[in-house]
């Protein structure tokens, strides 16, 4: 090649490199973006997951698809997004971290390895009771559990309510059996058959049970009675006093994920709590108002919920396996 000609391509080589570093980058999010629960379809995790996803798409004009990742308690989603590279096209909306961190050896140190967004739910879970046994109220199975040790049985499909659970039991005094599921609908069957005496979760979910005359729903987790939910007695009103339990979800993404992202997403939070059709839907599943929460105060929220689990598990007696 003559001189003339490596100039000329020196020339165009350099163009072309300057007008790469000059380009914009792609903008986020452009293909589809997955988004981890921990529960199966159905349970309440996974509707909230749903509608945060929905809104997302919406959004940011690129979809956003739900990814039920159910097991061991939410410790599988949780390592699955932990492992995930950190580029904002995999999240999970996580309703265990704080009880994961505080109960299992295999997830110490997780709340350090995400990327905090906002809580998408802060409320308290109820409790239904079966119809097959002469329960009308809280006060009636902590009567009947404490004249009977171990013959009531409780059920659960996450970590997070069996230690709600266990505390509510440890506070009134009664010795009852926990039987796990894997999720609502395994749950709600065995309440409506009575293989379990009482369960906790949203009043949607025991919606059908209590229309069928199968199930009651008897007293909110929360220490004050809810807005959404005046009728139903608090822990308080059944003799707890002190014990104020609530469930939060929050939107995570894995760590070291761009700070640009994050925003982007937790500013798409701030509008999905605030739009009338999503406060509509979540008061009708009985999950109170939706939440917006800055990333820092969504960390806090965890650090919190582990000390409270960690002294949950050592009043009952549970060791971290």
């Amino acid at each position: 090649m003559t001189g003339r000609g490596n100039f000329l391509a020196r020339g165009l080589l350099a163009v072309l490199c300057i007008s790469a570093l000059a380009a914009p980058a792609r903008a986020w999010p452009d293909r589809p973006v997955r988004v981890f629960t921990s529960l199966p379809a159905g349970t309440t995790v996974d509707l909230v997951a749903r509608l945060v996803a929905g809104h997302l798409s919406e959004r940011l004009k690129q979809t956003f698809v739900v990814e039920n990742k159910s097991g061991a308690q939410g410790l599988i989603a949780a390592k699955q997004l932990a492992a995930s590279p950190p580029d904002g096209y995999t999240l999970l909306v996580a309703g265990s971290i704080s009880s994961l961190e505080a109960t299992m050896k295999e997830a110490a140190g997780l709340s350090r390895e995400v990327a905090y967004v906002s809580l998408v739910r802060r409320s308290p879970t109820y409790v239904g009771v079966t119809t097959k046994r002469p329960f009308n109220s809280l006060r009636d199975v902590f009567a009947f559990g404490r004249a009977n040790p171990k013959k009531l049985n409780y059920g659960s499909i996450a970590r997070t309510l069996e230690l709600y659970n266990a505390t509510i039991n440890n506070a009134a005094g009664v010795d009852a059996i926990h039987v796990p599921f894997r999720g609502t609908a395994e749950a709600l069957n065995a309440l409506s058959l009575g293989d379990i005496d009482y369960y906790l979760d949203s009043p949607s979910a025991f919606e059908p049970l209590v229309q069928q005359g199968l199930a009651k729903v008897v007293a909110s987790t929360s220490a004050k009675r809810t807005l959404d939910r005046p009728d139903v007695p608090s822990l308080s009103d059944e003799g707890l006093n002190g014990l104020d339990l609530v469930i939060t979800y929050g939107l995570v993404a894995p760590k070291g994920t761009p700070q640009e992202i994050v925003k982007i997403l937790n500013d798409s939070i701030r509008e999905f709590s605030a739009r009338p059709d999503i406060v509509e839907k979540y008061l009708a599943m009985g999950q109170g108002m939706p939440p917006w929460t800055t990333p820092a105060e969504y960390e806090q929220q965890v650090a919190a919920e582990i000390k409270t689990f960690q002294d949950a598990a050592k009043i009952i007696g549970f060791e971290p396996q």
